[in-house]
């Protein structure tokens, strides 16, 4: 029987494709799926790459320097990520000199910087770490709070950089996202 337009009947599950046809049109089968995703997920990256581009496009100069700013911030300062590929750090396994997952570089937890293949001379002596904590392999609460300070010199030093009309108008977009950690920074910017 032939599928017909409209039917309710759930779609053959693929154990049960598997199951019923011969290996090699299972396999085109897969492969033809797959194609499939791949080409929806480049429509959508497309559409969402087009989509962007107009938003930013709509954007006068101010607000392209505030995006700019923000997209800085969020992606070089407050995320924790190799300096040297730029990927992502997510999971502490306790020794702050680290490894990235992507490239050859070790890198110090503390400061973020690239120590070539090994990591630990540095990171026994980084300035970042704060008093207190052991430079290798400090609790969850010391090192979370190392970085905080880190960022925050980073996040001042970034802030001092920008024109007045373009750092007010990100204080002000960003409030929320910086509120908790970044308090004493929001306020010397709000003084001075």
């Amino acid at each position: 029987a032939t599928p017909a337009l409209g039917c309710a009947a759930a779609p053959y599950s693929d154990a049960e494709l598997a199951q019923a046809v011969p290996a090699a049109a299972f396999e085109a089968y897969v492969r033809a799926r797959m194609e499939l995703v791949r080409e929806e997920a480049e429509r959508e990256g497309e559409e969402r790459l087009r989509a962007e581009l107009a938003r930013l496009q709509a954007l006068d100069e101010a607000q392209r320097a505030v995006h700019v700013a923000r997209r800085h911030i969020e992606e070089e300062i407050l995320t924790s990520r190799c300096p040297r590929c730029k990927a992502a750090f997510l999971d502490f396994a306790g020794c702050c000199a680290l490894k990235c997952h992507r490239c050859p570089c070790a890198f110090c937890a503390w400061c973020g910087k690239d120590c070539g293949a090994d990591a630990h001379r540095h990171v026994a002596s980084c300035g970042a770490k704060p008093a207190g904590a052991d430079g290798l392999f400090p609790s969850k609460d010391q090192l979370a709070r190392g970085q905080t300070q880190h960022r925050a010199g980073v996040l001042r030093r970034y802030l001092d950089g920008l024109a007045d009309a373009t750092r007010a108008a990100l204080l002000r977009e960003m409030r929320g996202t910086l509120r908790e950690d970044y308090a004493d920074v929001l306020r010397a910017f709000r003084q001075g």
